[in-house]
């Protein structure tokens, strides 16, 4: 059975992005530096729409969840989406 698809707007997407590249740096722990590069070679999708990576998949979907979560939220409520423009 397949999950319902949820939609972010550009505001979550991009905080979803924050949240997956911050576990991702943790993981690397304080010693390493996180190489994008490395980073989408393993979640590139191949041909038949597999990522290289599965768990990076599974990572971004607890990212999306966090970013839904009610106390993220509360956390980022006075984040401006589009910002401003100096």
């Amino acid at each position: 059975m397949t999950e319902p698809v949820t939609l972010l707007n550009p505001q979550q997407a991009y905080l979803a992005m924050l949240e997956f590249l911050e576990a991702e740096r943790r993981l690397c722990g304080p010693a390493q530096t996180l190489h994008l590069g490395g980073l989408l070679s393993e979640m590139s999708i191949d041909s038949s729409g597999v990522s290289a990576d599965p768990g990076a998949v599974l990572a971004f979907a607890d990212a999306v969840a966090k970013v839904l979560s009610d106390e993220h939220k509360a956390r980022f409520e006075h984040f401006r989406w589009p910002p401003d423009q100096a």
